[in-house]
């Protein structure tokens, strides 16, 4: 059952999804932050993403399907910074998202 799930996302983490505005330096803007429950885990390893391009990857983390997470958001763990590279929607019955897995990148790495 979906309440099984939710328990085992024991941590947390703020996300400020992208506004799609640029501030002064052209660097995108970040929204609100939410609070967003998970199951956060550190990894390496590099990814393929659905346009051949090889990112390397720092952190997963599993979130609810009803977490609004988008590509490109800061995803704060703890005191380090990532930014969600990839969202990968696992689906549950009748097709519907059971929940999501992110992506992460450590925030400065692209600067």
């Amino acid at each position: 059952s979906s309440m099984s799930f939710l328990s085992l996302l024991r941590q947390s983490i703020t996300v400020k999804n992208p506004t799609g505005a640029k501030d002064l330096h052209g660097k995108e803007t970040l929204g609100s932050s939410a609070t967003v429950k998970c199951r956060f885990e550190r990894v390496y390893k590099v990814i393929t993403t659905a346009e051949r391009d090889k990112v390397p990857i720092q952190a997963q983390a599993v979130v609810p399907a009803s977490a609004s997470v988008s590509i490109g958001a800061q995803v704060t763990f703890g005191t380090d910074k990532y930014r969600v590279m990839v969202r990968n929607d696992a689906p549950g019955k009748n097709g519907s998202i059971h929940h999501y897995e992110l992506m992460l990148q450590e925030w400065e790495f692209q600067s």
